[in-house]
């Protein structure tokens, strides 16, 4: 078994967070640019992600939901949120991002290379059959790829994490005002270290044998 393999039979979806443990600066640096690096669709990037340092807060959200410890205990609490319905100038605003960064500009008026053009329009074209609920849904799995590198950066680092989906959006929405900055909360995260004293960190992994689930095609 090599190293990854190992840190993912390592992790688990922490029950219990040691409250005296925090991360240091440079591993809420890795766990965020882990989030930052994250693939999406067309590279699109619908979504935004906060991290709630603040206590008060937190114990707002503990009650939104259902009063799971994990949300105060742990060192850092990310709330994962996606674009809601999603624009052309969205895409327009991604499409300017690239140009800047790839040297892409035609001239110095900002208008983009050709290829650009081409890329924006191809965009918007997949989107624009997409009414607000199809788009809503789209824009949401893409925050779940984001979750899964940030629970993969974790485990490779030994940082326990937890994600959750149980909890009141609207209630996490207007806590953090994120209704207002036009995404919607689609998971919790809280990220620390285990308490020692949680019993589920000793329970074997349970997955289906890999012939159940991975089938080759040849």
């Amino acid at each position: 078994m090599n190293s990854y393999t190992e840190k993912l039979n390592w992790r688990y979806a922490t029950k219990k967070f040691d409250a005296t443990k925090k991360l240091s600066d440079e591993q809420l640096e890795l766990l965020k640019q882990s989030l930052v690096l994250a693939p999406s669709s067309f590279g699109l990037q619908p979504w935004k992600f906060y991290v709630v340092e603040n206590k008060k807060l937190r114990q707002s959200i503990k009650e939104a939901a259902y009063n799971q410890e994990q949300i105060t205990d742990a060192s850092h609490l990310f709330v994962l949120a996606s674009k809601v319905d999603v624009s052309a100038s969205d895409v327009h605003e991604f499409i300017m991002d690239i140009g800047k960064k790839r040297g892409l500009f035609a001239n110095e008026n900002g208008k983009t290379a050709e290829t650009l053009v081409e890329y924006e329009a191809m965009i918007n074209g997949s989107i624009a059959g997409l009414d607000k609920s199809a788009k809503d849904n789209w824009t949401t799995r893409q925050v779940y790829i984001a979750l899964g590198f940030l629970l993969s950066a974790a485990a490779q680092n030994n940082i326990d994490s937890c994600p959750m989906e149980g909890f009141s959006v609207e209630k996490i929405n207007e806590i953090l005002g994120i209704t207002n900055d036009g995404y919607c909360a689609r998971l919790l995260c809280p990220v620390g270290f285990r308490d020692e004293a949680d019993e589920y960190s000793k329970y074997p992994k349970v997955r289906f044998d890999e012939e159940k689930i991975i089938e080759f095609k040849k």
